[in-house]
């Protein structure tokens, strides 16, 4: 067995632990603590060195672009799947969460260890793929949630110190600042000493303690097994669409072309559940009411997990891995062919994607009726 697979199987055994450990730590607060751990000392630490790591030039700016015309396909399919699976209007705010995780990449953890196996010549065009889903998942992606689901941005601050002092006190956003610092000064992390060193441990654990918490918290009950599955079924026939097309487009051939499809059919983030964590916590904040609220006894806090379906969120980074590994180890293994194939099983997950969001209406249509008893 390669090493690739054997790392991508490795991924399912931390789920399964993560699974079988749901008796022991069943109560919401040892899940919020791992929550916590994962969103505000790994996922910053994965941030920082990935971000030390980027280096562009004009030159090389033809990969960025393709991938950000990826991410604005994935966006525009995820809202017509949403409409799919998550129809009504009571489910808007669910539908806007699929769109954005959707549209949201984590190749690190999905692509790259296939990429350097199978397709090694095409890593240093992954990283500069990867460029446009950092930049997008660090800029972009928070002000489209905050514009989704009406997340008010805090009280405006009376300096630009105070400003500052604020958004670096985030652990998330003084991973990017101290990141990209470092990047243009040319540094790696290396260099900081025993810093580093700690830096990159907590790196280095922030994979298997992910897919623990996943293993934790995935929804493998109800809606959400047809919701997520049609999700990243149909996700996953757009981006070979998409890598079908963009191959023939640019002519590429080989290892390219595989690191290409491979990169493509990465798995949703773990960032974009994280900027949307944000969101939902300035969303839940308390705020003094004003005007025509205060007159009449309102304002206050509001649930912003429910507002911004954050376990549906974190239920889509879940579903989408497995399905990823599994596309990724087969372009891995088949190579030119499965790049030729590439026609064939878009259609084919997207008819899968239909079928299984069908199933989801039908069986939610018989729990709905009443039985003879309630008759």
């Amino acid at each position: 067995m390669r090493p690739a697979e054997e790392k991508a199987l490795s991924f399912f055994v931390l789920i399964a632990i993560g699974y079988a450990l749901r008796p022991k730590l069943h109560e919401k607060s040892a899940l919020a603590g791992v929550r916590a751990l994962v969103l505000n000392a790994l996922l910053p630490a994965v941030i920082f060195v990935g971000l030390t790591n980027v280096r562009l030039s004009f030159a090389s700016l033809g990969f960025p672009l393709l991938n950000a015309a990826h991410i604005v396909v994935q966006l525009l399919a995820g809202s017509l799947i949403g409409r799919l699976v998550l129809p009504g209007a009571s489910r808007a705010n669910e539908r806007s969460t699929l769109a954005l995780l959707s549209s949201s990449f984590a190749p690190g953890l999905s692509a790259f260890v296939f990429v350097k196996e199978f397709a090694p010549s095409g890593m240093a065009m992954g990283a500069l793929m990867d460029l446009a889903s950092k930049a997008y998942l660090l800029g972009l992606a928070p002000a489209l949630m905050r514009a989704a689901h009406g997340g008010a941005p805090a009280a405006k601050p009376r300096s630009l110190a105070e400003a500052a002092r604020r958004e670096l006190s985030e652990p998330l956003s003084a991973s990017i600042v101290a990141g990209l610092a470092m990047s243009a000064a040319g540094l790696s992390v290396r260099q900081l000493g025993p810093l580093g060193e700690a830096i990159s441990r907590l790196e280095a654990a922030q994979t298997p303690i992910l897919f623990l918490f996943i293993g934790l918290t995935v929804s493998l009950d109800g809606a959400a097994p047809f919701t997520c599955g049609s999700a990243v079924l149909a996700r996953g026939g757009v981006a070979q669409l998409f890598a079908w097309c963009a191959v023939r487009a640019l002519g590429l051939v080989g290892e390219t072309a595989l690191a290409l499809v491979i990169m493509l059919q990465s798995a949703c983030s773990v960032v974009a559940y994280a900027q949307l964590e944000k969101v939902a916590s300035a969303i839940s904040a308390p705020r003094a009411p004003s005007g025509a609220a205060a007159r009449s006894g309102g304002g206050g806090a509001v649930d912003g997990e429910a507002a911004c379906a954050l376990p549906l969120a974190l239920d889509l980074v879940g579903y989408s891995f497995p399905l990823a590994i599994v596309l990724n180890t087969a372009a891995g293994l088949l190579r030119e062919r499965y790049v030729e194939l590439l026609p064939a099983l878009a259609p084919g997950l997207l008819v899968a994607a239909v079928a299984v969001a069908l199933a989801g209406r039908r069986t939610s249509a018989g729990a709905a009726k009443p039985t003879g008893k309630e008759l």
